[in-house]
C-alpha cells in the first residue's frame, strides 16, 4: 500500500504544529505578576536614591542588594530619605532576572511602652543646645561603653542597659521632674 505524498505532508505538518505548540507550553516565561514575593529583614547598610538601590545585612545571607522604583511602597516612612544607616528594615521583593526588586520596604519602628513617648532629633537637638539644667532633662546613652566611646550625643551620660537593669533608680536623677531621655543603637 502506498501513502500519497500529500497525506505525508499533512501528517508531517500536523506533527510539527503539535510539537511547536507543546514546546511553547513548557518554555513560556512566567509573567511578572505571577512571581512569588520573598521577604527578608535586616539592618540597612547603604541607600542610594540616585541609582534607586539599597543594601541590607541579612542574618545567614550576608548583604543583599535591592532595586526600588516609584511603585515601591514604603511603610513607616514617607520617603527613602527618612531611612538611616543601621535602621532595621524589612523588604518584600521579587526576583526579576538577576535583580532583586523591592515591592515593599518597611522601616521597623519599635513599639514603646504605655506612657513613653518618642522624641525626634530636632526636639532633642534643641534640648541639647539648652543644656541639661535649662532643658530640664537627663540624657542616657544606654549602649555598651565601647560603642559610646566611638561617639555620643553631647551631654549624654553612658549607663548601659545591664547597669540600668541592676541598679535602676540608683543611677537616675533623684529629681523626678526631669525628662528622662534614653537612646541606644536600636530602631528608636
Amino acid at each position: 500500500m502506498r501513502i500519497k505524498r500529500s497525506g505525508l505532508l499533512v501528517v508531517f505538518t500536523l506533527f510539527l504544529f503539535l510539537a511547536f505548540s507543546m514546546s511553547n507550553v513548557f518554555v513560556q516565561p512566567v509573567a511578572a505578576d505571577e512571581v512569588k514575593l520573598q521577604s527578608v529583614k535586616g539592618n540597612l547598610k547603604a541607600l542610594a536614591n540616585k541609582s534607586k538601590t539599597l543594601s541590607i545585612a541579612v542574618a545567614g545571607k550576608g548583604t543583599m542588594v535591592f532595586k526600588f522604583n516609584d511603585q515601591t511602597a514604603l511603610v513607616n516612612a514617607k520617603s527613602t530619605k527618612e531611612f538611616l544607616t543601621e535602621d532595621a528594615v524589612g523588604v518584600d521583593y521579587k526576583q526579576v532576572g538577576a535583580d532583586n526588586v523591592a515591592v515593599v520596604i518597611t522601616r521597623v519602628v519599635a513599639k514603646l511602652p504605655a506612657g513613653v513617648t518618642a522624641i525626634n532629633t530636632t526636639e532633642l537637638a534643641a534640648l541639647v543646645a539648652k543644656g541639661p539644667d535649662a532643658g530640664n532633662y537627663f540624657l542616657v546613652d544606654s549602649r555598651p561603653a565601647g560603642k559610646c566611646s566611638e561617639g555620643y550625643i553631647p551631654t549624654a551620660v553612658n549607663i548601659p542597659v545591664p547597669v540600668l537593669e541592676k541598679q535602676g533608680e540608683k543611677v537616675l536623677p533623684a529629681d523626678k521632674s526631669k525628662i528622662l531621655i534614653f537612646y541606644c543603637g536600636g530602631v528608636t
